[in-house]
């Protein structure tokens, strides 16, 4: 198992393990919310969908799903504790999920969650707000999403298709209001689900995410825009998170780590990119550790069939797939992986990049989440990159 942590070099490229991901399923009683419904507001279609989803939260029991449509949602109640306003958030509950993306006219019947158009329907959770009496707006509160010690939230407990942001963890006393303005969670382990966690902050640790002891798993997710002093985009401290086919950019932290800080044990991180990030000093592992081999890694590492090579990659950009990739060019040596590398075919790398799209059936495939121009098949090649 892969123990990640920020090395001291400018590019790293990772090969991992194969992972697959089910398309979610529609077969539960749906809740409605939409900001704008001028309905009855009970929840039960696009007309008469609740305009507040703290609300709609409240009124689910096991099994339901909430659709809610593209707009900005703000917490209204303290699901988990709290009476001052700053301390408002939203909270996931356990065999409940959230699904956003939607324009408000999709039929359940009809309509497949994976044809949701996040761009176009952009469905964001906020921290952000314009304020009122005896406060000066705008102001942001600790956490958009908060599950503490006791929580007790499970891998059924689903947010997907959200933008979450606004999360300001900077409250003087209590500690747990300085970690995860985006969100906090205290030995919970909750499904994250394409989702973009930008313009979040802590006044401590894990702007984006901070999981103490939780251990979510994070799917087709973009952090970016976020700050902290460590882990500006998400900290682990005792977590054992799975992060998958996610991307880290443009994330700041003062000390360290900037996309990703890890403490005492590590996430396994499959499928990502790490790229462009800013942090004050060099990452201290803490305790995590990391096993690297068939990886390009400038400077050197030890480890089976590492190459200290510039990989030539290209700008961060939207090629296919769920989140932003980094090219890699036809001449780059990142096309080093013989057939023969490993006791299955080139070292268990499976036969699709991030992307879906299909790699080499012969020769040499990449180390890393992009290949060249093939057909789709429904496998997934698996990647780490971190740029200073």
């Amino acid at each position: 198992m892969f123990r990640p942590f920020f090395f001291p070099i400018k590019t790293l490229v990772l090969l991992f393990f194969f992972l697959g991901f089910a398309t979610p399923h529609v077969d539960a009683a749906v809740i409605y919310v939409k900001h704008d419904a001028a309905g009855s507001s009970t929840g039960t279609s696009w007309n008469d969908a609740y305009t507040d989803l703290s609300e709609a939260i409240n009124q689910t029991t096991a099994g339901n799903v909430i659709w809610v449509a593209r707009g900005t949602y703000l917490p209204t109640g303290h699901p988990n504790g709290g009476t001052e306003p700053l301390e408002r958030h939203f909270s996931l509950k356990n065999n409940v999920a959230i699904y956003g993306g939607f324009s408000g006219t999709e039929d359940p019947a009809t309509f497949d969650l994976a044809d949701r158009d996040f761009a176009n329907n952009d469905t964001i959770l906020s921290g952000l707000y314009p304020g009122n009496p005896p406060l000066t707006p705008p102001y942001k509160i600790y956490h958009v999403f908060y599950h503490p010690d006791g929580t007790g939230l499970d891998e059924t407990a689903v947010i997907d298709g959200c933008t979450i942001s606004g999360g300001d963890a900077d409250k003087d006393v209590g500690w747990q209001h300085r970690r995860g303005g985006g969100m906090f969670n205290g030995n919970c382990h909750p499904t994250v689900r394409n989702c973009t966690f930008s313009g979040n902050s802590a006044e401590e640790m894990g702007g984006g995410i901070y999981n103490e002891e939780g251990s979510p798993d994070v799917v087709n997710c973009t952090f970016h825009d976020n700050a902290a002093v460590d882990g500006a985009g998400m900290r682990n401290a005792y977590s054992q998170a799975t992060i998958v086919n996610c991307t880290f950019f443009q994330n700041s932290a003062a000390t360290s780590g900037g996309g990703i800080y890890n403490a005492y044990l590590g996430p396994v991180i499959r499928n990502c990119i790490i790229y462009g990030n800013a942090a004050g000093n060099l990452y201290d592992a803490e305790g995590a550790a990391a096993n690297v081999s068939y990886s390009l890694i400038e400077g050197g590492w030890p480890g089976d069939g590492n190459i200290d090579e510039d990989p030539l990659l290209e700008t961060l950009a939207d090629n296919g797939g769920a989140t932003r990739t980094c090219a890699i060019p036809v001449n780059s040596p990142a096309y080093a992986i013989p057939k023969d590398a490993g006791t299955e075919a080139w070292n268990n790398a499976p036969d699709t990049d991030q992307r879906s799209l299909a790699r080499a059936s012969g020769g040499l495939r990449a180390m890393g989440a992009y290949e060249a121009l093939r057909s789709a098949l429904p496998a997934i090649l698996l990647l780490l990159i971190m740029s200073e």
